[in-house]
């Protein structure tokens, strides 16, 4: 049985066709609802930082704008000059140096500012920290800071890596030797973001080309992976993937330096308030799939299993087995179609043997048909041929005769068989000829033109010869003209398959014009009380064994004779008489 086509499965189709839908409403539903979550998280941490950012910028720009004033400042100026061992040298750089400290202090985010004589390499510098530890520190790092300077702008902050930690510097060049400048730790603008409720998992990311300036939010090896896609997006929010798991990624860059801030923020974290969207992501499907379960067993007791026992009732009786019985089923319904299975068995099983007997009756009637086929003048003749062989003592003749005719009968009493090869529908063929030229000697000749390879065909026996003793008792014209009979046979390729196209010529009379219309209207009848019993015996076979798969055309040939044409299915095995020929 065809599962697609079967009402079980339609069944849960149909089914499924009610639930799907509902089930996609309500993910849909939640999906959409973790969406506006997420988009309203994510506009949120956006002002956030994106307010956080420009105030950072604001400092930047003031500091930019602090170390520009140092340009009209005298006592700054004065640390350019060439004296460095006076007392009013010493109490100018005095005076910087409050200026500087004063300038730590107002700005906390700066760690340093400094006053460098490139032309005297001359550090005045004011820190948070040991001074004489940062005056170190900054001296070593002034090369690279004043390399930099060279490819950055007036207004842009530079980061410098130093070991394992990064550091945010500015330098305003004064005069030719003199510079401005101003050391903030990272750190400084990292701090105030780690205070953020981020959530477990989440974590503040600055990022910068030299490489990550700092990361508290995911491992040193999976942050290297996505690094290369988060340079490449936009100042907005987007999704990623990291350890498998979820994040919402919120980017700005700052105005004044190369430092990109990222926040990271767990959905775990954001829908931590809102458990039933996702649980119940995953139950619903879940309780879809139970709830159909439960209806396919509820379906396979009620439905299915009485289903499934009157389809096996039906096989018993389609494979012979007549004394098979439903049970009696609960449901009404089904109750009615048991009792009317069970009665219908009955009388399957009584009209068993009146089938039998009809079937004898066919076979009977068919044996008929066949015996109809020997001519009783055919066969007086061929015995008279044989005495006056006999008489003339011409017993190669006889022998010859004897052995076509014994032949000739011995195929057309196996009224048993059911199909014949080509071959031997052929070798009866000729066996009847060369009697006939016997009969007839010097007014008939005969050829066959039919490939080898199409001689192990099947075709249903006697098939052929009506046509051929049609064209001899029909076909003679004077008694000069010599009848001359053609078989020919080729395989062509058909819409459903190979088939075997036959065809039986002669140069005879041709078909008289209402014999020709009664052939191609199949009028049976008619033909079976004409003398046309054996081409009536042909088609009415054909359509027993063959069908509609099976033609048989009759025409008449320019100048003279006729021509029947017949097509059947080509195959090699025993052709079975069709069942809905029987009912």
């Amino acid at each position: 049985m065809n599962s697609k086509r079967s009402i079980r499965t339609k069944i849960v189709l149909g089914f499924t066709a009610v639930i799907a839908p509902l089930v996609f409403f309500l993910i849909y539903n939640n999906y959409y609802a973790m969406s506006v979550v997420r988009g309203q998280v994510s506009v949120n941490y956006e002002n956030l930082l994106d307010q956080y950012v420009k105030n950072n910028d604001n400092v930047l720009d003031e500091i930019n704008y602090y170390l520009y004033q140092m340009n009209n400042d005298p006592n700054i100026g004065m640390l350019g000059g060439d004296v460095t061992d006076s007392d009013e040298h010493v109490l100018t750089t005095v005076r910087v140096l409050n200026q500087l400290n004063t300038g730590v202090a107002y700005f906390n985010k700066v760690d340093s500012f400094f006053i460098y004589n490139k032309k005297r390499d001359d550090l005045t510098l004011s820190s948070r920290g040991n001074t004489a530890e940062r005056i170190a520190f900054i001296h070593e790092q002034l090369p690279k800071i004043l390399e930099l300077k060279e490819t950055t702008s007036f207004y842009n902050w530079m980061t410098i890596k130093t070991g394992n930690s990064y550091g945010l510097v500015h330098l305003y060049q004064l005069n030719s030797d003199l510079y401005a400048g101003a050391w903030m730790n990272v750190e400084s603008l990292e701090n105030p973001l780690v205070s953020w409720e981020l959530g477990q998992g989440g974590g503040v990311i600055l990022d910068s080309p030299l490489g990550t300036v700092t990361n508290t939010a995911f491992p040193v090896d999976k942050y290297a992976e996505m690094r290369t896609n988060m340079a490449s997006l936009s100042d907005s929010s987007h999704v990623i993937h990291v350890l498998d798991s979820p994040y919402l990624l919120i980017k700005k860059d700052s105005r004044f330096s190369n430092i990109s801030f990222y926040l990271a923020v767990s959905e775990a974290h954001m829908f931590q308030r809102l458990p039933y969207f996702q649980i119940a992501v995953y139950l619903i499907p879940l309780g879809g799939v139970i709830l159909v379960g439960f209806y396919l067993l509820f379906l396979r007791r009620a439905f299915f299993k009485p289903l499934s026992e009157l389809i096996r009732g039906m096989r018993k009786i389609g494979q012979g087995v007549f004394d098979f019985r439903l049970k009696e089923n609960s449901s009404a319904e089904f109750a009615f179609m048991s009792t009317a299975f069970n009665d219908m068995a009955g009388h399957i099983e009584r009209l068993k043997i009146e089938v039998y007997e009809e079937n004898m009756k066919v076979q009977q009637a068919e044996f008929k048909h066949l015996q109809s086929q020997i001519n009783p003048h055919f066969y007086l003749n061929s015995l008279n041929i044989i005495y006056n062989l006999a008489a003339l003592k011409d017993y190669k003749l006889v022998q010859k005769m004897s052995l076509h005719l014994a032949g000739y009968f011995r195929f057309t009493i196996r009224h048993n068989q059911t199909s014949v090869t080509l071959q031997e529908e052929l070798r009866h063929i000729e066996n009847y000829l060369e009697i006939q030229q016997l009969r007839f000697p010097g007014k008939l000749s005969f050829a066959f033109s039919v490939p080898p390879e199409l001689e192990r065909y099947q075709i249903p026996p006697l098939t052929l010869q009506p046509f051929v003793e049609n064209s001899i008792i029909h076909g003679f014209r004077n008694g000069t003209q010599i009848l001359e009979i053609h078989i020919s046979g080729l395989l062509k390729r058909g819409a459903v398959g190979d088939e075997l196209m036959l065809t039986v010529s002669d140069n005879g009379t041709g078909f008289a014009v209402e014999v020709l219309d009664m052939l191609r209207n199949h009028e049976g009848t008619r033909l079976a009380e004409d003398d046309h019993v054996g081409i009536w015996n042909v088609v009415r076979r054909l359509k027993l064994y063959v069908g509609e798969a099976a033609s048989v055309s009759f025409s008449n040939t320019v100048p003279h004779g006729a021509t029947v044409t017949l097509c059947l299915p080509a195959k090699q095995g025993e052709f079975q008489l069709r069942k809905e020929e029987l009912r």
